[in-house]
């Protein structure tokens, strides 16, 4: 008899807590459905609609016809949400794209231009190489698109770069960081780039990455002439150093410096007056039943990024700047 009360009473326990677990998942579906927006609508050459890592730049009066420019790496999804994507593998169709819009919010592909802008061809298929981490980059009158291509047999990773005077006629794609090279490991930027943040400033590119792909991850800055030759990476500070970031965006705004990361699980805001020292603002995004993954992209009218169960999307995110700054 004891046995069957016993028994009893952590079946009691399991329901109750199962119980509080339904609960807490129903309550945050509901409070944050009030705050998601629909996914921004994005076609994408591979005919899923399922855009990744935006990079969008904004240019007061327009160029070429349109307000915002946005590069996106599509990474979709297989049927029924696959992981493993579309055949022959998932990265193979993470090509960068344009897109461009009159509000940042209704988005199309401008004028003649076919996506993506730059492809992988046979042997860079045969051996599953893929690109990644698009970022544009407004020089003058130029629309410059910085992005890596990982040759996966080789493991090894360059920095690439295409450039336009319309948004429609690219240029062949170029090599502008080789980081096998053992002077720009050992006096440059170093061996690994990911997420690049690139601006132009005073004349110079000034780019923010992450070092690393392992757990040992950290920010640097390094500023370049010419996009090529670049000086010996700086290490970025973050007042919360319990964050270990993975992507990241950087603005220049008023002369404050605002960068976004995300860190495999949220999404958060912070500043600096000198882009090296960033203080954290707030939490922008985490994790729910509706939203379980978000990439950064700007940072005053963010776009991110979002893994659900069964397709990847674009969504806008507005952000208030911090009454400090």
């Amino acid at each position: 008899m004891q046995l069957i009360r016993t028994k009893r009473k952590y079946g009691y326990i399991v329901f109750a807590i199962t119980l509080l677990i339904a609960i807490d998942y129903v309550y945050r579906y509901f409070a944050f459905e009030p705050y998601n927006q629909s996914p921004l609508d994005i076609e994408t050459p591979e005919g899923n609609a399922q855009p990744y890592h935006p990079s969008v730049v904004y240019i007061p009066g327009g160029w070429n016809g349109y307000a915002y420019w946005m590069a996106e790496t599509p990474y979709p999804l297989g049927p029924d949400g696959d992981w493993n994507g579309l055949p022959p593998y998932r990265a193979r169709w993470e090509n960068p794209c344009i897109h461009a819009s009159h509000d940042g919010i209704h988005w199309e592909t401008p004028g003649d231009l076919v996506n993506p802008i730059d492809d992988l061809n046979e042997t860079e298929i045969e051996n599953r190489d893929f690109f990644s981490d698009t970022h544009l980059v407004m020089n003058g009158d130029t629309l410059e698109c910085w992005y890596r291509i990982s040759r996966t047999q080789r493991d090894e990773t360059y920095i690439l770069r295409k450039y336009s005077a319309d948004g429609i006629h690219w240029s062949e794609r170029e090599t502008v960081i080789d980081l096998q090279d053992p002077a720009v490991v050992r006096e440059g930027p170093g061996g690994m780039i990911v997420s690049p943040a690139i601006q132009k400033i005073g004349g110079r590119y000034c780019m923010w990455y992450i070092n690393d792909i392992g757990e040992s991850r950290s920010i640097c800055r390094s500023f370049s002439d010419d996009g090529r030759n670049w000086q010996k990476k700086e290490y970025c500070r973050l007042s919360d150093t319990a964050v270990v970031p993975w992507h990241i965006d950087v603005q220049r705004i008023d002369s404050i410096y605002y960068m976004v990361i995300y860190d495999f699980r949220n999404l958060t805001l912070w500043s600096s007056r000198d882009g090296l020292f960033f203080e954290k603002r707030r939490l922008l995004l985490a994790p729910s039943p509706k939203l379980a993954h978000s990439m950064p992209a700007a940072c005053t009218a963010a776009l991110c990024s979002g893994t659900t169960k069964s397709v990847n999307s674009i969504s806008a995110l507005s952000i208030k700047r911090p009454p400090s700054d």
